[in-house]
């Protein structure tokens, strides 16, 4: 049994309306029934899950093939019949009779862990159900009940990794980066509860606590003789499609004093291009009132130049994956030198992130890349490491004995 779950389904059908996600279910199930074989069985379960049920399989092997089938049928995009496209992946639970279990429940239940499994391991891609995936299951409900409390326990705070301009040496900005010390679990990595607050809606609240948090740490630099910095912050795509998203940074950025154009809103280049059209008329909404706008882990999405072209944003961020072997490996010398290339002719900034090695750096500078970020510069830094940070580079006097800083 194969259990099938659309990855961000909730997000694309919340941008597109409903009638629009009905019929994108209906192009998702015709394609699974064009993949699998002629005997095998499809249904829907409800909301924007499937399972699949493979018979004559011989073995796990023969039904991870047909997870892999599926996997790469849907890397082409889904028809809508009104003329649209949307691209959507599957994350894919295996369990298998009489191994896994008996009756049909518990084959649907064991797929169903394996299908977090998959999710957890960066979905568009399969998992064939262990017993250990049990225990990684109630792991994860126990994170969930601990994230729904970790802001009124304020266990939640942000640090803050510094950008330097290739072109002067000079420190341009910071980006806020989450992190969460749960009294029950200690360090939860972001990889790990920021997925799960996406996927249970706790993005929402925590990313608005992220904007006001940012913004207030930004007005007491300014307080501290910090001046011409930017701020940027992650917003994930359940923020992008709210309607308030634009009221609450405006009353943020008033409360603070704070110039719009000192706030860089940073989104992923997969949930942009998730539904292109719908972000593009988000984008400019939030680009006129004044912030700026970056795509985040440029190359690791659906990539389309046509969009990319159309969208108002003002900077690439190459993503680590391809500058960690810039020095070493051609392919992604050659990918990172053309994005530059690319982001330059289109009037846009570029920004590498994961830079840790001087000779990066080197290589970056000669590719006429505008700024690097990453450990080689500076770590994610508590707020007050990072202003003694920014005063050493910008030049600002400590404050005297007594003073404020």
């Amino acid at each position: 049994m194969l259990f099938l779950d659309l990855d961000r389904f909730k997000h694309v059908n919340d941008s597109m309306g409903h009638a629009a996600g009905d019929r994108m279910l209906k192009a998702a199930g015709s394609r699974l029934r064009h993949v699998v074989r002629e005997g095998d069985s499809v249904a829907r379960l409800g909301g924007d899950e499937f399972t699949v049920v493979l018979e004559n399989i011989g073995s796990s092997a023969e039904a991870e093939r047909v997870a892999e089938k599926i996997i790469s049928a849907f890397e082409e995009p889904l028809e809508l019949d009104n003329g649209q496209e949307v691209v959507i992946s599957p994350s894919i639970g295996i369990a298998m009779h009489p191994d896994h279990g008996q009756v049909p429940s518990d084959l649907l239940k064991f797929a169903d862990t394996a299908m977090y499994q998959a999710k957890d391991h960066g979905r568009k891609t399969w998992m064939v159900y262990t017993e250990a995936m049990d225990a990684a299951a109630r792991l994860r409900a126990t994170t969930v009940a601990a994230l729904r409390k970790a802001l009124e326990r304020n266990e939640l705070s942000l640090v803050y990794q510094p950008k330097l301009s290739l072109l002067d040496n000079r420190i341009t900005g910071v980006e806020a980066l989450l992190r969460w010390r749960s009294g029950d679990l200690g360090n939860v990595s972001p990889g790990v509860f920021i997925p799960i607050a996406e996927e249970t809606g706790m993005i929402v609240e925590i990313g608005d606590w992220v904007v006001a948090q940012a913004c207030a740490q930004l007005a007491r630099w300014r307080n501290d003789g910090i001046h011409g910095i930017t701020m940027s912050i992650n917003v994930s795509v359940a923020q992008l499609l709210r309607g308030d998203l634009i009221r609450r940074l405006c009353d943020v950025l008033a409360e603070h004093d704070i110039a719009p154009n000192q706030l860089e809103l940073e989104l992923t280049e997969s949930m942009v291009m998730a539904n292109a059209e719908q972000s593009i008329t988000t984008l400019r909404r939030l680009k006129a009132i004044g912030v700026t706008l970056a795509i985040d882990d440029f190359g690791t999405g659906y990539s389309s130049l046509s969009y990319l072209k159309r969208l108002p944003i003002d900077t690439l961020k190459i993503d680590k994956e391809f500058v960690g072997d810039i020095t070493t490996d051609p392919d992604d010398e050659a990918i990172t030198a053309t994005v530059i290339t690319m982001a330059h002719s289109l009037g846009l900034n570029v920004i590498a992130e994961g830079v840790e090695r001087a000779e990066q750096v080197d290589y970056l500078r000669e590719q006429d890349c505008d700024e690097v970020q990453g450990h080689w510069l500076a770590y994610p830094l508590p707020p007050e490491q990072c202003l003694a940070f920014l005063r050493e580079r910008l030049g600002q006097p400590r404050p005297a004995v007594g003073e404020r800083g």
